[in-house]
């Protein structure tokens, strides 16, 4: 259990901690700002001025570092020592203040954001608010996560409403400018905001004035529910909870200036809970909790799952299209099309925090009912495995089309950003009904039928989240104009598509054949070796349908062989610039096959050596002697004739080797080695820096101008080349992305790694 928290834990800190970083470059608006410029504005600012002017920005700072060091106790293991907790407290605060000041100071290269050291005292105050709810809380927290983990069905249902509750009480204060002022309470009074009169409108208009009563209800009518599906109390006892959960929400908000106060929505609690208890019994799949009467069980079979997914679909629908008025003109549409693929979740920093987490919370708990009743009726009629991508695809494309839609309507904000909360949502539902589908009505019997399951879900997911990293770069200004040349064969949403496959297989193939190798009792060194000819081959056939031509000239160089058809020979060429990649990745992957077999050991020992001392001699015969072109070859120290060539190729296997070691048969169980993982991971960015300007040009004059080759490679054009001191920024954040890209690769396409080859291996 104590494993189980802490990965789930780990989990969390390493997607909530990419959330943080993210959403504080958003924009990605990078200014020509120099390091040392940055360094001494930096501490130019003032330390010590604690003065509160926006409290909604100060409390969103306050509370965006409380859920990481609540979290992180979680992974660190768990001590009665009080000096071992002082330090344990002390590594934690120390590394959660180096990040915050660390975010701050690389805020000083985005052109729209503001570094301040209130910022960093908000989020101190965050992290010591943090440990002081997990020392009042983690007992209780603890038992939750069983609950939820191995618990009853019921005991699951009685958490996913103590979760509900949470978030909507934490949503009803938002934004988070709380004052405890008689006069700004009074103030608030007079505006019209405390309201003792029950449904009383005022001057607002009708319909947002319904629709805040009509989600008010859902909201409460969903949170009684989930306490009467617990059994776990009484009728009477959640209408007194709803009532009373509603009387210090509203209490609360008291105290919150730009929120109304309104007894109504007591009264819509307390119709919800009163609604809940009558209706619920219609919807619980549970055969024991049925009506036995034949009157009320033909009605429950009317209420079926899959009339429920119809309506909730359209349900969605209604949201989404409603007030249905369409735009006027074909720029207006232009426009919102160009503002669909703005970069991820710009749109919400734009925006104020409450309206955020209103957008974020709305796009995802709305799919979270669809994700459940997809899969429900997916595993009521036992899909075979094989067709599983379907109602994925189905749930996918769905929100997708929603979102499209609104694209030809007024006052609709259609972003690629809400899609991929949708998605989020969708696979929340399904996590959530998985957790209760051996215990329910649909179970399936297939004990391997979760894992089977899983594969199509992880390659879809995968190739989704690279996809939409894709289209973000091609409309990201900075990304450099070589890159973007590679999307001008087809529409940039149709080659995004296509260079995604052409990842994967690029990446993924390595691994997953490895895999295959092993299962079939097929890893002896010759199949290896010819291994990554075959993925060379295929993959060139891959890239020449899927980039320009004039993009594989730019990387290959110009064809020469008259006598010879220009296929055949940039075929040739490719392998060659390509094969020291793929035998990076095959090398990788026979590392991690775990055998105690020693004809085993040999083929990864000699397939290694093959690597170093065949595939990379190939390869700089073919790309610096042969086939070299200025392309390429200038780029490289001394023209491509130099032994620190080989800083390049070590810097693609720590790559490939750090992706890999984070898959999770992979990753290190102990916290000592998995915090070296940690640092280690942290520190080839810096690292991969040094590897990288050691093996390129420093100085190149070219189109009138010097420069290295790093800005070459880095820089958005030739017109808006990156300064020196920009580069190492720069190469850290895109050496990160790729190595989540190519960690999501591996990772959506691993289903033995770690595995155990306990059958004989040839060695030929």
């Amino acid at each position: 259990m104590q494993n189980s928290i802490r990965g789930f834990a780990l989990w969390f800190c390493f997607l909530y901690g990419i959330f943080i970083v993210y959403g504080s470059f958003v924009p990605l608006n990078v200014n020509s700002l120099s390091f040392n410029e940055a360094v001494n504005q930096f501490w130019a600012l003032q330390f010590l001025d604690f003065k509160i002017i926006n409290r909604s920005d100060w409390f969103t700072n306050y509370l965006l570092f409380i859920p990481l060091s609540y979290a992180l106790l979680f992974v660190l293991p768990a001590t009665k020592n009080f000096a071992s907790l002082m330090v344990k407290l002390a590594v934690i605060l120390i590394f959660l203040m180096a990040l915050s000041i660390t975010i701050e100071f690389f805020q000083m290269f985005i052109s729209v954001r503001v570094s301040s050291f209130k910022d960093v005292f908000a989020q101190f105050l965050g992290t010591l608010t943090g440990f002081t709810l997990f020392y009042f809380s983690r007992h209780t927290a603890r038992s939750y996560f069983s609950l939820w983990m191995n618990g009853e069905a019921n005991d699951k249902w009685l958490v996913y409403a103590s979760g509900l509750v949470v978030v909507f009480t934490f949503y009803n204060l938002m934004p988070l400018d709380l004052s405890i002022s008689p006069v700004e309470i009074y103030n608030k009074w007079h505006a019209g905001k405390i309201n003792l009169l029950p449904f009383y409108k005022g001057p607002d208009p009708i319909i947002p004035y319904v629709f805040g009563i009509v989600s008010d209800f859902a909201i409460w009518f969903a949170i009684a529910t989930l306490y009467l599906k617990s059994g776990k109390y009484t009728v009477q006892k959640i209408l007194l909870i709803c009532v009373l959960l509603s009387l210090i929400v509203e209490f609360l908000q008291l105290f919150v200036l730009s929120r109304y106060t309104d007894i109504t929505d007591v009264i819509t609690a307390t119709i919800g809970g009163i609604f809940a208890s009558k209706v619920s019994p219609f919807f619980d799949t549970s055969s024991t909790s049925l009506p036995s009467t034949t009157k009320l069980h033909s009605t429950y079979k009317i209420i079926s799952v899959e009339l429920i997914l119809v309506l909730w679909c359209l349900i969605l629908l209604f949201f989404a299209l409603f007030p249905a008025e369409l735009i006027q003109s074909k720029s207006e549409f232009l426009y919102k099309w160009r503002a669909f693929f703005a970069v991820p979740f710009e749109t919400y920093w734009r925006g104020n925090p409450y309206s955020a987490i209103t957008q974020l919370l709305r796009k995802v708990v709305l799919t979270i009912p669809l994700g459940m009743l997809i899969t429900a009726v997916t595993f009521k009629y036992q899909v075979r495995k094989k067709y599983f991508i379907f109602p994925i695809l189905f749930g996918c494309f769905y929100v997708l089309g929603l979102e499209l839609l609104q694209l030809l309507l007024v006052n609709k904000v259609a972003v690629l950003s809400d899609v991929i909360l949708n998605i989020g949502g969708l696979c929340l539902g399904y996590i959530m009904f998985k957790k209760h589908q051996n215990k329910g009505q649909y179970a399936v019997n297939n004990a391997n039928q979760h894992t089977t399951t899983t594969f199509p879900v992880r390659l879809f997911l995968s190739i989704l989240a690279v996809y939409v990293f894709l289209l973000a770069m091609i409309n990201f200004d900075k990304t450099p104009y070589n890159v973007k040349e590679l999307f001008d064969q087809f529409p940039p949403f149709v080659s995004a598509g296509l260079i995604s496959i052409v990842l994967f297989f690029a990446m993924g193939f390595p691994k997953k054949w490895v895999e295959i190798l092993v299962s079939k009792d097929r890893f002896d060194l010759v199949t290896l070796v010819f291994s990554p000819i075959l993925h060379c081959v295929i993959l060139f056939n891959l890239v020449y349908l899927t980039f320009p031509l004039e993009s594989i000239h730019d990387i290959l160089g110009f064809p020469v062989w008259h006598s010879w058809p220009t296929y055949l020979e940039l075929g040739y060429r490719f392998i060659g610039f390509y094969l020291f990649i793929s035998g990076a990745f095959f090398a990788v992957a026979s590392w991690y096959v775990e055998s105690n077999i020693i004809a085993v050991k040999t083929v990864k020992i000699l397939f290694s050596l093959i690597y170093m001392f065949i595939f990379l001699p190939v390869s700089f015969i073919v790309i610096v002697i042969q086939a070299g072109t200025d392309n390429i070859v200038e780029l490289l120290q001394n023209n491509g004739y130099s032994f620190k060539l080989l800083w390049i190729s070590l810097y693609l296997v720590v790559l490939v080797f750090l992706s890999t070691s984070w898959l999770p048969k992979n990753r290190p169980a102990k916290t000592f080695y998995l915090g070296f993982l940690i640092l280690l991971t942290i520190g080839t960015g810096p690292l991969g820096f040094f590897l990288v300007e050691a093996g390129l040009q420093e100085l190149l004059i070219k189109y009138g101008q010097p420069f290295s080759a790093l800005q070459f490679l880095l820089s958005p054009s030739r017109e808006q080349l990156l300064q020196e001191n920009q580069l190492f920024p720069l190469f850290c954040i895109l050496h990160f992305c790729i190595l989540v890209v190519i960690y999501c690769v591996i990772w959506s396409l691993d289903g033995q790694t770690g595995r155990r080859a306990n059958t004989v291996m040839r060695v030929n």
